[in-house]
């Protein structure tokens, strides 16, 4: 096995190992070239140096035989792309500068010094989105609302409130699929979105998903937008207030945002030393956790 240092790697691979495979989220090529529905930000080259410094790239898996390649990034990102290019060029330590051809190489796998601590495993606690033919993309959607069309009208949800969004179309050949949508407040959400494509903030570019290729989305823990997060507070303070009253007002109201108020009720439980405001974060917590 021949071995290459991370400086020439970045030197030598084509930059469009990265902005290919962002390309081409969708399965079909030719669908994708005929649709254009990707928008994707090219990077700068010390961009794409700084992604293999911090290794965001965790390996590249080459097909020979359709010159495909299969990219996973450390975000849990997996994405499908093509070789641009017969040949791809490496400063290997023993042998100098050389030239392999893409159908000969089977795998690229980018290495680095790990602290101690450092994890193997792609970290999961992050939103993802997982769309037809076995990719993944992290990232957020970045939209003020998503709007579903029910029976009953339009219902507007922002984003940060969704928990999980299933496509419960059986074949993702429906141009319209229906989705539900599980909130982290309680309760569900089902109907067709307005919305043909998701844009998508995964690092540093903004990508165009079309939504009938989108088959389940997870948000790992709810994202509390500053407004909701200053009224939280207030409900953490008010759960040792005087008033019987006012401290029961406030524990039914945390209790409905449920999943939304746990990071603030758990600080709360460790910072304060009211014993009240201790006993009622906990009991809001532990039914969280149902």
């Amino acid at each position: 096995m021949i071995r290459t240092s991370r400086a020439s790697l970045a030197t030598k691979i084509l930059l469009s190992l990265v902005l290919l495979s962002i390309a081409a989220l969708v399965p079909g090529t030719a669908a994708f070239g005929a649709e254009a529905t990707i928008v994707y930000k090219h990077e700068s080259f010390p961009e794409y140096q700084q992604q293999l410094a911090t290794g965001q790239i965790q390996a590249v898996t080459i097909n020979k035989r359709v010159r495909s390649i299969h990219i996973t990034l450390k975000d849990g990102s997996r994405f499908i792309a093509l070789l641009d290019g017969d040949t791809l060029g490496f400063d290997t330590v023993l042998f100098g500068k050389k030239e392999f051809a893409t159908g000969a190489i089977r795998r690229v796998a980018v290495t680095q010094p790990k602290a101690a601590d450092d994890a193997d495993d792609i970290v999961p606690e992050r939103s993802r989105l997982a769309i037809t033919g076995g990719q993944t993309l992290g990232g957020q959607i970045d939209l003020a609302e998503l709007h579903f069309l029910s029976p009953s009208g339009v219902i507007p949800v922002a984003p940060n409130l969704i928990r999980t969004l299933h496509n419960t179309s059986e074949d993702g050949s429906e141009e319209s699929p229906i989705f539900t949508a599980e909130l982290w407040g309680g309760g569900a959400v089902s109907g067709a979105l307005r919305e043909p494509l998701l844009p998508v903030r995964s690092g540093g570019a903004l990508l165009r998903v079309p939504t009938r290729e989108v088959t389940d989305a997870f948000v790992p823990s709810p994202i509390v937008p500053e407004g909701l997060r200053d009224k939280i507070a207030k409900l953490v303070r008010d759960l040792g207030d005087p008033g019987w009253e006012k401290r029961e007002a406030a524990s039914r109201e945390l209790g409905e945002l449920g999943a939304m108020a746990r990071a603030q009720l758990e600080e709360a439980l460790k910072q304060t030393t009211d014993a009240e405001v201790k006993r009622r974060a906990q009991a809001l917590l532990d039914a969280i956790q149902g």
